[in-house]
């Protein structure tokens, strides 16, 4: 053991302690599940239970597309759980009008990558220093991308050696404008000049501009703190690079290169292989699911989900000799996760299903519209309730094969940072289960 705790490392032997405690302390208290939706002369005929068996284990996210996604993430962090992780977009940018002409003896004043804010995840008091490279080759917009998708860029840091950061809260005041909270990245005054001295050949169009500046990769470090992942609207009017120039006619002129719905974009994500997580979750990852039934972990942006599978529902339904009235996977937030005030849950999860053939679906259940599905986080409960009734239905009749799995995972996984930390489905209390009502058939 002592052995053992060595390796571990603090945080690793702080969650060894959570799962022993968790045993220890563990109370039982009574659902009635269902009950409230059953007409009042049925009730003597419902019954429920929540001891169905349920196997489940944390698997790695193999990856997910990040093309053209409503936000686009950028930043880090260090999370005491996950381990190291970090976001980093690439984009198109395109000309806002066509056959550019700067004027006589142009030259750049300052130019400056903007981003609009729309949310945030992590520390927010923490520091970054932003590198803009040059991609070496094309991207398109009719292409789909993944998030371990990786391009060439140049070695050129466009950014300035600034450090950042994040306001979400405070207007932004331009030339006297009060403007909505964006973060502005200052670039070399070089790479202005370079888009000014383009030629009119490259400043006749987009199809020409893409191929002169085949497009930015956007990524940080951060400074101090733990770090944080910012999101971003790229398609805002205010997300854009803006060029300040001179002339030799006149002073103070702008022109706005735009990044909109025409161009190709997509997120990059990397979890570092989770060198750096706490052993039950490398472990999990790896194929060791000895701490599966005590703790699991859910992690956006391609990190991992958690394996569910129901072995012996037909069993168990043959042998009381019973309908389904309904089915709910609870599954509870680990409370001892003392890392979740800063990194909390999301707000949403869902599951999805591998059909015969290897292909993702979603749940039947899922079609039902969000007040029969559920999956979002109760606050007070601390836990996630998804409906599954209509899944379990299809593993009776024999539409879905009993072999299969689901797959619970964050829902939003490309465009939010949050992850959590579950409990089992043999913790003792507030355990993760199944809770199937049902009739007795006479």
């Amino acid at each position: 053991m002592k052995n053992f705790f060595k390796i571990a490392g603090i945080h690793n032997i702080l969650f060894v302690i959570i799962i022993l405690l968790s045993f220890i302390w563990g109370c039982t208290e009574p659902e009635e599940i269902g009950m409230d939706v059953q007409p009042q002369s049925d009730l003597l005929n419902i019954l429920y239970t929540d001891t169905a068996s349920i196997t489940a284990c944390t698997v790695k996210e193999d990856s997910v597309i990040t093309d053209e996604v409503l936000y686009n993430l950028l930043g880090n962090y260090d999370d005491p759980v996950f381990g190291k992780v970090s976001a980093s977009f690439y984009t198109q940018v395109r000309l806002s009008q066509n056959d550019i002409n700067f004027g006589d003896n142009a030259v750049c004043d300052s130019i400056v990558l903007t981003l609009l804010y729309k949310g945030y995840y992590g520390d927010s008091s923490s520091s970054f220093i932003f590198k803009v490279h040059e991609l070496l080759n094309d991207i398109y917009l009719d292409s789909i991308y993944h998030s371990k998708r990786n391009m060439q860029y140049s070695s050129v840091n466009l950014a300035q050696n600034i450090s950042y950061i994040h306001n979400l809260k405070d207007s932004v005041t331009i030339n006297g404008k009060k403007m909505p909270p964006h973060l502005r990245i200052k670039l070399d005054n070089n790479f202005g000049n370079q888009l000014i001295n383009a030629g009119a050949s490259n400043l006749e169009n987009n199809t020409a501009f893409t191929k002169y500046l085949k497009g930015l990769y956007v990524t940080s470090v951060y400074n101090n703190g733990t770090g944080g992942i910012a999101y971003f609207d790229l398609v805002s009017s205010l997300s854009q690079l803006c060029l300040y120039y001179h002339n030799y006619n006149q002073d103070s002129l702008v022109f706005n290169f735009v990044i909109d719905q025409y161009c190709a974009r997509f997120n990059t994500f990397n979890h570092y292989n989770f060198q750096d997580a706490i052993i039950p979750l490398k472990q999990q990852i790896s194929g060791n699911t000895a701490t599966s039934d005590s703790i699991l972990f859910i992690q956006s942006m391609g990190g991992t989900r958690v394996k569910v599978k129901f072995p012996y529902i037909n069993d168990f339904i043959k042998q009381n000799h019973i309908i389904i009235n309904d089915a709910v996977l609870v599954m509870p937030v680990d409370n001892y996760d003392l890392s979740a005030k800063e990194f909390p849950p999301p707000s949403k999860i869902l599951a999805i299903r591998e059909t015969e053939n290897g292909v993702i679906s979603f749940l039947p259940d899922y079609y039902e519209g969000e007040s029969f599905y559920g999956g979002s986080y109760d606050n007070t409960k601390k836990e996630y309730r998804l409906r599954v009734t209509k899944y379990l239905q299809g593993l009776l009749n024999g539409t879905y094969s009993e072999d299969k799995c689901i797959y619970v995972m964050v829902s939003g996984s490309s465009i939010r940072a949050n992850r959590a930390v579950l409990k089992g489905n043999k913790r003792v209390g507030n355990k993760m289960r199944l809770i199937i009502t049902y009739t007795k058939i006479q």
